[in-house]
């Protein structure tokens, strides 16, 4: 499944209300997913960026609340932003070409759960040894709390997985300057 097109036809439907910066990132890319710019060096692939949202839906659970120990179930613009950050490769190499997603939302919307989901996939599941997955947060106590959800996580992937080897996973405490 193309989410991120299913998300731009949702806006365009007007089932989903954004931004006009969002709406124009998203009819950009998916305008280079059927006609990229001559010499573009990327490619979109659809099962790349799926495998994120499969790994965040099958073996993750929500850690917190009535509904802790479900299974997460990612909304759409999720799942749109996910395959995106995940399905662009460069053609030379394989290589992301996203490296960096900034996501700004307002408070109680997910941003903790699906952060903790897409960093144990990054730890766990991304085909890189030595992997290494940095969480930041503006406020104290946020990535903390990533933290938390993101071992939460990790015990139930553990539980569902024989070949998974839990790593330490651990909090360094912010400087301030």
């Amino acid at each position: 499944m193309n989410w991120p097109k299913a998300y731009l036809a949702a806006i365009q439907r007007g089932d989903e209300f954004v931004s006009t910066k969002v709406r124009a990132v998203y009819e950009r890319e998916c305008g280079w997913m059927d006609s990229p710019p001559p010499d573009f060096p990327y490619r979109f692939d659809e099962d790349a960026g799926e495998r994120v949202v499969d790994f965040i839906e099958v073996f993750c659970k929500r850690s917190d609340g009535k509904h802790g120990g479900e299974p997460i179930k990612l909304s759409l613009f999720q799942k749109a932003k996910i395959q995106l950050a995940f399905g662009w490769l460069q053609k030379s190499d394989g290589l992301r070409r996203i490296r960096e997603v900034v996501d700004i939302r307002a408070r109680k919307t997910g941003k903790s759960t699906e952060t903790a989901g897409v960093c144990q996939y990054m730890l766990i599941a991304d085909y890189e040894g030595g992997a290494e997955v940095y969480c930041v947060a503006n406020k104290a106590g946020s990535s903390e709390k990533d933290l938390r959800r993101g071992r939460k996580h990790a015990r139930a992937v553990a539980a569902t997985s024989e070949d998974y080897a839990q790593a330490p996973i651990r909090h360094l405490p912010a400087r301030k300057f």
